[in-house]
């Protein structure tokens, strides 16, 4: 039975790192790509320079700011793929490891443990090769502290029947377990970096310096750049200044495209 459960872990793992291997290699190829238009975007200013015809920037800007910014969204989704099926494999992973060895990536508890409880020292509860590391698979510090609570105090028999229920239940949910183990992986790491993580997860946005203007500025951005270029192609004083948006708006790309 353990070694039907280790194999079945094991072919996961080996499927998720395929997975992963063809994501990242399609993640290259576009960062190629995107590189690739980034330079050509630069040859267009200059050809449009040396051979005085704003026909060429115009043109060149437009086009290329277009298949640029498509490559950097298809570049996101393959690399948002890549991390998943990674730490799929992990997950994977770390379930054979906590039956072959006890080890497991998620917290011990260690800072949970003391000496003066009545009886979660004596028992071996929290701590390196303890039950909690056995167990343990909260991501998020208030989950290993709600685990760490009901480790700590005696529970009702309502309660307990309760947990078992809820236990059973997620038992059954095979391919739940380990996606949503996988999609909170990233948690694991209790850092100064962990809300901001949890926010970009969620969608939900930080109010940071400079934010809300550039959030409302790309909406009206395409339309800024066309007009210029109308407007250059009747007043040529214009041109310099259209040149100057578009390097400005290709930038600004190049910059959030991580």
């Amino acid at each position: 039975m353990q070694q039907t459960i280790i194999d079945n872990y094991t072919t996961n793992a080996s499927l998720a790192k395929q997975e992963a291997a063809k994501y990242k290699k399609l993640s290259d190829t576009y960062s190629l790509m995107r590189l690739t238009v980034f330079a050509l975007m630069i040859l267009a200013v200059c050809l449009g320079v040396v051979y005085d015809d704003f026909t060429i920037i115009a043109l060149g800007i437009v086009v290329l700011v277009l298949a640029f910014t498509w490559l950097v969204s298809r570049q996101s989704v393959y690399e948002a793929k890549k991390y998943y099926y990674q730490n799929l494999q992990l997950v994977n992973e770390n379930e054979i490891a906590s039956i072959t060895t006890r080890d497991n990536l998620y917290d011990n508890g260690s800072r949970f443990a003391n000496e003066k409880h009545f009886y979660t020292a004596d028992l071996d509860i929290f701590g390196s090769t303890t039950l909690f590391q056995l167990i343990n698979r909260a991501a998020t510090l208030p989950g290993n502290t709600k685990l760490a609570t009901w480790l700590s105090a005696a529970a009702d028999k309502a309660t307990i029947l309760q947990r078992q229920e809820a236990v059973k239940e997620i038992a059954s949910k095979e391919q739940w377990k380990p996606e949503l183990q996988t999609l909170l992986l990233f948690a694991r790491k209790a850092d100064i970096n962990q809300l901001q993580r949890l926010f970009i997860f969620l969608n939900i946005s930080l109010n940071l310096t400079g934010e809300k203007w550039l959030s409302k500025y790309v909406k009206v951005a395409p339309y800024v750049m066309v007009a210029l270029i109308a407007i250059a192609w009747f007043i040529p004083v214009v041109k310099s200044l259209a040149i100057l948006t578009g390097l400005i708006h290709m930038g600004l790309v190049f910059s959030k495209a991580e």
